[in-house]
């Protein structure tokens, strides 16, 4: 349930972002609200069972691989980075500062970034 209500206020916040020029929001504001309200629901409606529970896929892979493994390298390499210039906060501030829209990026980078990165992916495991 937590889950859910948190992701629906995740999306809602980034389609805001997104469509900033067609309603007239500030991107760092639509941030901050969408950031704040998140939190303020996992806080606030979780308990602790609920707490233990949400982190269970890092405590399983916590058991079943020692801190050095491949996997936490790998990890780290995943989620280090975004294919989308909404899925950074530096990504968000480029947007404003050279008036970029979402959709420009999508049409134009993305693909390039996509390739890059699954290349990155490739090459990282070709090395283990």
């Amino acid at each position: 349930m937590v889950g859910i209500l948190i992701t629906i206020v995740f999306i809602t916040g980034y389609l805001a972002i997104v469509m900033e020029h067609k309603i007239r929001v500030n991107k760092a504001a639509t941030a901050l609200v969408a950031g704040s309200l998140a939190w303020t629901i996992f806080i606030v409606l979780t308990t602790e069972k609920e707490k233990v529970t949400e982190n269970i896929g890092t405590h399983m892979a916590d058991t079943l691989y020692p801190t050095d493994h491949f996997f936490w390298e790998f990890l780290a390499y995943a989620t280090r980075g975004s294919i989308l210039i909404i899925g950074s906060a530096s990504g968000v501030v480029a947007m404003g500062m050279e008036r970029i829209t979402f959709f420009w990026f999508l049409r134009r980078i993305s693909l390039l970034a996509l390739s890059g990165y699954l290349a990155g992916a490739f090459t990282y495991i070709l090395m283990f």
